[in-house]
């Protein structure tokens, strides 16, 4: 009996000795007062696609009471966070080597996890949520999925343009990629142009469009099926612009000299240019009238059908307000839709002989389309629409930035499926890449920390989680195209710096999952 007992207490002090005894936490009352329980609302996102990345994840709520708050997932701490200026957003940055922890704990099967935001700041609560739940918020649940898409690791296409921005890019039947862009070279910048024969492995020489001793400004660029380029961009001096064509015959080797081709009395702005599936060139721009405001602006339309020699002009809209930034596109049928905005929402004209004769459906929509930019349209086999664009606001002293979509039928007399999509999703705002096939869109937008993929089977009525793109660091401007085969082609400017204009052009690929 008494080895027996001397047993047991030799394992009950080998056990003492091997255990730290868990200190119980009493915070002095004179240190929680003044503190409040957060009010959290919602998370954003509520849910990732986990692909090897972190993410910022942002809090709403009231957070009126205090000046700082830091956050819990699961029972890890984050660091001391300040909300925005009206208190009602926080966020934290979720680093990867977190994330890779909980999924691999997970092994294959999909994960949650659970999370809080404290106003107790200078402890570690996170053994302690019971006792300290006057000073912790409701838990919120962030899903974490691992269906990820096979990205190709992001290439640098040209290491010797450094101060890149606004890339355009176009893809014809044959799977021929072409990119246009931005290039500041000394104080000016330039229109710039490339192709690619071999999905986007090699490009050919680089050349200057533009050549031109002022700055251009917003440039488009579309091609058809013949080996015929054009490019037109905006050009001139603050307050005075006009709109610049140019064109190569012969897919590309030789271009023609740049030809103003705006002869209006306003400042010029924001040409879109178009080619049907007959050739027919379509050149749009707007103008602001010269009454001082900036604010009143008339579209033109000038159309070709020999290459851009001749040139038909049609005052295609006189306005009384904004039009915004607008898109243009044809359908397979020949059909083109030509966006812009109106007093109340969107104005939609559309053609379907060729340009002799417009139609146009007014739609009132939220989004203030009237105040657009980086506007994207694209047409799926059914003449749906499917349009983004971006808007900017400066309330609560800070600029803001929306990401909006809808999609239209019958011409753009109806409009569905109006989201703003932060609310699935926080973006930087600027530019949203998209492409669609059989209902299924593929969208890439910016993040504050990098670029993801947002995917919807159902014409855009529901979304799947982000899934943030590895090795997309400091991006802006992402525009895509998909070929036949479904292999989607990302190109955006990486590692960019605004306040130097320095970022280089990448490109990622990877296979539709439709």
């Amino acid at each position: 009996m008494k080895k027996i007992t001397s047993i047991l207490i030799l394992f009950v002090l080998v056990c003492l000795g091997g255990c730290k005894i868990r200190k119980d936490l009493n915070i002095d009352e004179q240190e929680l007062r003044g503190l409040g329980k957060p009010q959290v609302d919602r998370i954003n996102p509520q849910g990732i696609i986990y692909n090897n990345i972190g993410f910022i994840l942002t809090v709403f709520g009231d957070f009126s009471v205090n000046d700082e708050y830091v956050l819990y997932v699961n029972k890890k701490k984050f660091g001391i966070s300040r909300p925005n200026y009206w208190r009602y957003r926080i966020s934290w940055e979720i680093p990867d080597s977190f994330l890779r922890n909980i999924v691999n704990s997970a092994g294959s099967s999909d994960t949650q996890v659970e999370v809080r935001v404290s106003s107790i700041v200078n402890y570690d609560i996170s053994e302690y949520f019971e006792k300290y739940r006057d000073y912790v918020s409701d838990v919120k649940i962030l899903q974490i999925k691992r269906n990820q898409t096979d990205f190709s690791v992001p290439v640098r296409l040209f290491n010797e343009w450094n101060h890149s921005l606004a890339p355009v890019l176009r893809i014809d039947n044959k799977g021929y990629v072409y990119l246009a862009w931005r290039e500041l070279i000394g104080e000016n910048w330039q229109a710039m142009f490339c192709f690619s024969q071999d999905g986007g492995l090699t490009w050919s020489q680089v050349l200057n469009i533009s050549r031109s001793a002022k700055s251009i400004g917003i440039m488009d660029m579309d091609v058809d099926e013949q080996g015929h380029f054009y490019m037109v961009w905006a050009e001139g001096d603050i307050g005075s612009h006009n709109v610049f064509f140019s064109r190569s015959l012969d897919f590309g080797a030789t271009w023609y000299n740049p030809l103003q081709i705006s002869k209006d009395p306003g400042d010029t702005m924001i040409p879109r240019i178009e080619v049907d599936v007959q050739g027919k060139i379509y050149l749009f721009w707007s103008y602001f009238l010269p009454d001082g405001s900036n604010y009143l602006q008339n579209v033109i339309l000038m159309m070709s059908t020999d290459q851009g020699d001749n040139w038909d002009e049609v005052l295609l809209k006189e306005s009384d307000d904004s039009v915004g930034h607008p898109a243009v596109k044809s359908g397979e049928d020949g059909t083109v839709y030509f966006i812009c905005g109106g007093y109340d929402g969107i104005e939609c004209f559309y053609s379907k002989d060729a340009g002799i004769r417009w139609q146009v459906n007014r739609t009132g929509i939220e989004g203030n389309f009237w105040k657009s930019m980086n506007t994207s349209l694209v047409i799926d086999e059914n003449n749906t629409l499917f349009l983004v664009w971006n808007t900017e606001d400066y309330l609560g002293h800070n600029p803001n930035s929306w990401i909006h979509f809808a999609n239209g039928t019958e011409g753009g007399a109806y409009w569905s499926n109006f989201q703003q999509i932060d609310s699935v999703c926080n973006t930087s705002g600027g530019s949203a890449g998209i492409v669609v096939n059989a209902g299924h869109i593929n969208m890439v937008l910016q993040s504050p920390s990098s670029l993801f993929l947002l995917q919807s089977v159902d014409e855009g009525k529901t979304w799947s989680f982000p899934e943030f793109i590895p090795g997309t660091e400091e991006p802006v401007a992402p525009t895509m195209v998909m070929d036949k085969t479904g292999k989607i082609y990302l190109v955006y400017v990486g590692d960019y710096s605004r306040s130097q204009n320095i970022g280089g052009l990448k490109l990622i690929t990877w296979q539709s999952n439709n």
